[in-house]
């Protein structure tokens, strides 16, 4: 990662506009310990959800939105999250204008940042509360597990308690994994979906995460390429694979990264749908 971005650093807030704030991270850093075959099949995108935005339009009067900001799987850069923050700050004493203005200056400030044009949406906050995913949930098999595995023995390590035949949909609040920069804690609510798998298995698998230093980007991408690899070993059926996890709020914005098979048909069709876990 660059030595230009502010994370880990004391940043004075900006107290004017400031798109040079905004700094970008290569996601070819993060994907270079992924297996390339398994990289290629994955397809997704990111949901960031802009809590805290506000602005002023033309007459000075302060306006106030939830903002959601859809970033394709394939750009080539994610936004640094910290300078993100910075610039949304920013803009707290910017005229900016209407909503429509507000995307239109989003649209230009971030598309060289990440590579690629993304989708903005105001949404309610009523909208946006916490629900639970589809499928079970595999936390109450935490009482069974006696330790918590390094995250180098991956998902292969739990294969010979795998007695789940059928694809199914499963869920944790119990995530955990550290800012590669800071090692701060990182939280979420991750669900795999159309996967075949002992439950327990996969909540050890997990838990695996909770000193795994990694961007919340990168423990999905390695998340999506061990189950691919599993389920294209033991299941066949990896092509309706997807993969997800909404973690929780810093600093008023939190990320929701989802991958899925090149082939399974899924599609952007409604950014809250997917922040919903849906």
């Amino acid at each position: 990662m660059s030595n230009n971005t502010p994370l880990g650093k004391s940043i004075a807030q900006p107290l004017t506009y400031s798109p040079q704030s905004l700094a970008s991270i290569s996601r070819s850093i993060a994907r270079k310990v992924l297996p390339e075959d398994k990289l290629a099949q994955m397809r997704g995108y990111d949901v960031w959800t802009f809590w805290e935005c506000s602005w002023l339009d033309d007459n000075g009067v302060a306006q106030q939105a939830v903002v959601q900001m859809i970033v394709p799987a394939d750009s080539p850069f994610i936004v640094e999250s910290k300078s993100l923050k910075l610039y949304l700050n920013s803009l707290n004493n910017h005229c900016v204008g209407e909503k429509e203005d507000l995307f239109q200056l989003l649209k230009t400030d971030l598309t060289p940042v990440l590579g690629i044009e993304p989708l903005f949406k105001v949404v309610s906050q009523d909208a946006l509360q916490r629900h639970n995913p589809q499928g079970d949930c595999v936390d109450d098999y935490r009482s069974q597990i006696s330790s918590v595995f390094s995250h180098s023995t991956r998902l292969q390590a739990f294969a010979q308690e795998n007695k789940q035949t059928q694809p199914r949909s499963l869920y944790s609040h119990l995530f955990r994994s550290l800012c590669p920069v800071t090692a701060q804690p990182d939280f979420a609510s991750v669900y795999v979906h159309n996967f075949s798998i002992n439950p327990k298995s996969l909540l050890s698998y997990w838990l695996s995460f909770r000193n795994h230093q990694g961007f919340h980007e990168q423990c999905i991408e390695q998340m999506f390429c061990d189950f691919y690899a599993y389920a294209k070993q033991h299941n066949g059926d990896e092509k309706l694979l997807k993969v997800g996890g909404a973690f929780t709020r810093r600093g008023g914005i939190d990320i929701h990264p989802i991958r899925y098979h090149q082939k399974s048909g899924y599609k952007i069709t409604d950014p809250i749908q997917y922040t919903l876990m849906q």
